[in-house]
């Protein structure tokens, strides 16, 4: 999807093309995901916890690889996290715009990549598995909502995966290669 990589286009126009410039884009998302994963500790548990969450997402061999990566997987995460946040504190306040940034949160996820998606509906199944009724309703509006701002890039889906079907660079597996 075209978030990241519009992003990265306007940053460059922005700040250049050097190196530096163009890793800063995921850095800065990297350190909004340590950032976030101290709140959504703090929101569970406490301030020890949340500092010791953040220190061991800060020190994290994945964490730290794609913070430097040109690519749109510190954003996905960055997005996905925020939608937790957003989540918990909806379920916990029921304050409608908590639900409206998760649904903001959640679609920026999916036009970063389309995998967010699983993401996004397991989470969504926490209000289920709670029975916090009040919050079922909340989550569904919220997830509605996110679906219909990413309801554009949805009739490009097809080709997308068309194209990733035709073009994948990896053999299909048949029974010889088992």
């Amino acid at each position: 999807p075209l978030a990241y990589y519009t992003l990265l286009w306007l940053w460059m126009g922005i700040f250049g093309q050097s190196l530096i410039a163009i890793r800063m884009l995921s850095i800065l998302a990297g350190v909004a995901s340590v950032y976030i994963i101290y709140r959504i500790s703090l929101e569970l548990f406490d301030e020890r916890t949340a500092q010791l969450a953040a220190l061991i997402a800060s020190l994290a061999p994945f964490q730290i690889h794609y913070a430097q990566e040109i690519r749109m997987y510190a954003f996905m995460t960055m997005w996905l996290l925020l939608a937790t946040l957003t989540c918990l504190r909806g379920m916990r306040t029921g304050y409608w715009g908590w639900w409206a940034l998760f649904s903001v949160a959640s679609a920026l996820a999916m036009y970063t990549h389309n995998l967010a998606a699983f993401y996004l509906i397991t989470l969504a199944i926490i209000p289920i598995i709670k029975r916090d009724w009040i919050s079922i309703k909340s989550v569904t509006m919220a997830g509605l909502l996110s679906v219909l701002l990413y309801s554009p890039w949805l009739v490009q889906l097809p080709a997308q995966f068309a194209k990733v079907q035709q073009n994948y660079w990896v053999e299909r597996p048949d029974l010889s290669k088992l």
